[in-house]
């Protein structure tokens, strides 16, 4: 009997194969190998979807609507010189929070990179 290399078959081929080897099989360590394989590779899925869902939700929710108004709202103060002096603090104040909410933006797309297996240029490009 001929088998052939992976690299030559194509995916049905491989599946038909492997389901005839399973079925003329009676060794319960193989079976069950294979059963623990494929429960782990579909958790393994689920586990990495839902880390994917998590990581893009923190990515677009990293800044406070509030904040982000309030912001915008001190920008165009300061632009047309029409700041207080309260104002401009608080206007640092919340550059200063802005700039740790980047960082951790930018920790979240990196690690939804690494999670993808893409480079960190194409997933800012997605966000």
């Amino acid at each position: 009997m001929l088998i052939k290399t992976a690299d030559r078959m194509d995916a049905l081929e491989i599946k038909n194969e492997l389901l005839r080897l399973l079925e003329e099989t009676d060794d319960v360590e193989v079976l069950d190998t294979v059963r623990k394989y494929f429960k782990q590779l579909k958790s393994d899925k689920t586990t990495k979807s839902s880390q994917e869902k998590l990581l893009i939700k923190q990515i677009k929710s990293v800044y406070p609507i509030k904040d982000n108004k309030r912001y915008k709202a001190l920008r165009a103060k300061i632009e047309g010189d029409q700041i207080s002096e309260k104002e401009q603090k608080e206007l640092i104040e919340l550059t200063n929070k802005f700039e740790l909410l980047d960082a951790q933006r930018l920790e979240y797309l990196v690690q939804l990179a690494t999670l993808r297996g893409q480079s960190l240029s194409v997933v800012l490009k997605e966000y």
